[in-house]
């Protein structure tokens, strides 16, 4: 049997265990990769009865949550009002009990494209990424991978020699050995420490509820003390999160501006950023991504 006849087959088992993995687990979205004929993606129907997030903060949570003030809201259909019919129909799919399936293949092609330093959802942000794992190497290391829509973050630290870890509210299912994911709420602060951790634009969501979260003002706060009992002490977390004026965006996101971003670092010492200028801080609803190397002062 040729090269080509032996890929053929082993895509088309491939494509097949896949698909009866997913009928049988009641297929709500399938994202085909229509060039190899292969299942890549798959989002299936949480088995719970999905509420979408509140489209406006509770009353007794708003002084928490602006800080008494100093940070502003804008609700989201208000900040992108060709929007205004409410939260998106994908959002069900987000949601931190909505199982994910990624394929072997599709693992595969992503640490290709890592391998040549391609860049996918943050464009730019990869890049300075991929500069800052150059001057602060990670091969050999441990990495917890915070957050994972896809495992895009897991392949980049393969292809700099690092091992990565993938924490993940919600469960996810691949036959690639790359995917191993931790729940975080399954996880023991201080049981296991990583050598260091990526985190790109995950914690802005935390106590929102956008994602099924608990609505909590200070949740990203507490997501950021407890990396401090994930990564070593001295070791490094490749950090972004979307800075401009205090502001939340009001359930996707926060905005980090002179106050509540030394909030999120303390504890960490900035050893190096791509991307950012200090006036950042002070852009209306900015949503600026940059990307820090921040190392866990112990």
């Amino acid at each position: 049997m040729s090269d080509d006849a032996d890929a053929l087959l082993k895509m088309t088992q491939e494509r097949d265990f896949w698909r009866a993995k997913f009928e049988e687990l009641r297929p709500l979205t399938t994202l085909l990769d229509q060039s190899l004929n292969h299942v890549t993606r798959q989002f299936v129907e949480p088995d719970f009865e999905y509420v979408m997030p509140t489209l406006r903060i509770p009353d007794e949570l708003y002084d928490s949550f602006t800080m008494k003030g100093r940070a502003e809201i804008v609700n989201w259909d208000e900040f992108y009002p060709e929007k205004n019919r409410g939260l998106p129909a994908w959002l069900p799919r987000y949601h931190s009990q909505t199982p994910r399936y990624f394929s072997y293949a599709y693992v595969a092609e992503l640490i290709e494209n890592a391998h040549a330093r391609e860049t996918k959802y943050y464009g730019i942000v990869d890049t300075w990424l991929y500069e800052l794992l150059d001057a602060f190497p990670i091969k050999g290391q441990s990495v917890a991978i915070m957050g994972s829509l896809f495992p895009w973050y897991e392949a980049i630290t393969d292809a700099f020699g690092g091992t990565p870890h993938t924490f993940e509210y919600n469960t996810i299912y691949s036959d690639h050995p790359l995917v191993q994911a931790i729940k975080p709420q399954d996880f023991v602060p201080g049981s296991q420490l990583f050598d260091a951790a990526i985190s790109i634009s995950s914690f802005e969501h935390d106590g929102l509820g956008f994602y099924g979260d608990p609505i909590d003002p200070d949740g990203d706060l507490k997501a950021m003390a407890n990396m401090r009992k994930i990564v070593k002490p001295g070791g490094l977390m490749y950090f972004c999160v979307p800075v401009g004026k205090d502001s939340i965006v009001w359930p996707m996101r926060r905005n980090y501006g002179h106050i509540r971003f030394p909030m999120m670092t303390e504890g960490w010492n900035i050893l190096d950023s791509r991307g950012h200028d200090d006036s950042h801080f002070d852009v209306p609803f900015g949503g600026h991504h940059s990307v820090w190397v921040l190392e866990n002062a112990g």
